[in-house]
């Protein structure tokens, strides 16, 4: 398999080290990109900020409808049914759902913060998210075509295609050259 999912800790030593070097470098820095790490976490973290915010909606919504005393009338009553009833309620069910939604919504911005994006090490291409990574190493690279897409507003994509015919496409404009240097017989139609 030629793009690999693992995580940075699975790495051996000395890319795991080149890694966290990559990764340190950029969280020093107060720039959306560094000469070999391209942050995309405005776009790949919006959907969490939106459902942060519905969680956090819904959470300030069930206090003023009293949902929490609701919910522990029904508890101390000990009756099933009561409790039953007070999740078939949409206020205490989205109360709930809030409850358990925002923190984990928060656990995930604090893991991949400053840590999502794109990075070329002197190995690979990675996509970086968190903990987590999909690593093209170059040798495995059998062709890489930079080409724009669209036509009002047209944007440089850099597809990569692994020698088992998958592939990988980066928006990581900065990162492209870099990348491209580094696969030969590459093409640039943008």
């Amino acid at each position: 398999m030629a793009i690999h999912r693992t995580t940075i800790d699975r790495l051996p030593d000395a890319e795991r080290q080149e890694v966290a070097a990559i990764l340190q470098e950029f969280a020093q820095q107060r720039q959306q990109f560094t000469s070999r790490f391209c942050s995309d976490e405005g776009d790949s973290l919006a959907f969490h900020l939106l459902l942060g915010l519905a969680a956090l909606g819904g959470l300030i919504a069930g206090v003023v409808e009293q949902v929490p005393a609701d919910i522990a009338r029904d508890f101390r009553a000990g009756a099933v049914d009561g409790i039953l009833w007070s999740l078939r309620r949409p206020t205490v069910l989205g109360f709930a759902a809030a409850a358990f939604v925002l923190p984990w919504t928060i656990a995930v911005f604090l893991r991949v913060h400053r840590r999502c994006g794109w990075a070329v090490t002197s190995f690979a291409v990675m996509r970086v998210y968190g903990r987590r990574i999909r690593l093209l190493r170059f040798a495995d690279i059998a062709s890489a075509e930079r080409r724009k897409v669209g036509t009002r507003r047209p944007f440089s994509v850099l597809e990569m295609t692994a020698t088992n015919g998958k592939r990988l496409t980066t928006y990581a404009t900065p990162l492209m050259p870099a990348i491209l240097a580094r696969v030969p017989g590459s093409t640039d139609r943008s």
